[in-house]
């Protein structure tokens, strides 16, 4: 008994879904190559902007260099002072101010940087000045052959210690023509 026919036992095989993969799979690799060698002219593009990024970099730090060579040799012709001030407040009385003036000066470039700590009381205040001041006058003293520049910190200290030491420098500019002075202010706090 036949069933079917025999003649028609050939498989037809539909090769259009695969003609589509394969187009498609042939575009992604196309565009990935493309994207590649995008990707590496920007590379080479980034690598000359970074190379230019670094010799500019070293010239800034040549310029720099020279700057602090020059820093460093102004010690030789110029005194440094600067007045800051310290407050703290103590674990026994919690209300009351412990106030520290502080004196650094830098001479010359073969010494060190010397400090040095006069505290403030309130029966004392008028001696401490005094102190300040006899030492910042020694030093214009000893240094009479070279300008003597004094910086006090103003942002961080008390109105009524820098009224002090403000008249107290007055005082000395007007006996020593070799003595300037300016104030410190801290702009990057402000908002």
């Amino acid at each position: 008994m036949k069933i079917g026919n025999s003649k028609n036992n050939t498989i037809d095989v539909d090769l259009t879904s695969l003609l589509d993969v394969i187009f498609i799979i042939l575009m992604v690799v196309m565009c990935s190559v493309s994207a590649g060698v995008a990707s590496s002219e920007g590379e080479g593009d980034a690598l000359d902007d970074a190379k230019g990024q670094i010799a500019f970099l070293e010239t800034e730090l040549e310029v720099n260099q020279g700057y602090l060579d020059a820093i460093e040799t102004i010690y030789d012709d110029v005194a440094i002072i600067t007045i800051y001030a310290a407050y703290s407040y103590t674990e026994e009385e919690p209300t009351e101010l412990n106030r520290e003036l502080w004196l650094s000066r830098k001479t010359n470039q073969a010494k060190p940087l010397e400090s040095t700590k006069i505290p403030v009381e309130k029966d004392n205040e008028q001696e401490a000045i005094d102190s300040l001041s006899s030492q910042i006058a020694d030093l214009l003293s000893s240094n009479q052959n070279m300008p003597v520049l004094i910086s006090i910190d103003k942002e961080r200290i008390l109105y009524r210690d820098y009224k002090h030491i403000d008249d107290m420098l007055k005082k000395l500019e007007q006996e020593h023509t070799n003595l300037y002075h300016t104030y410190q202010t801290d702009n990057a706090t402000t908002d």
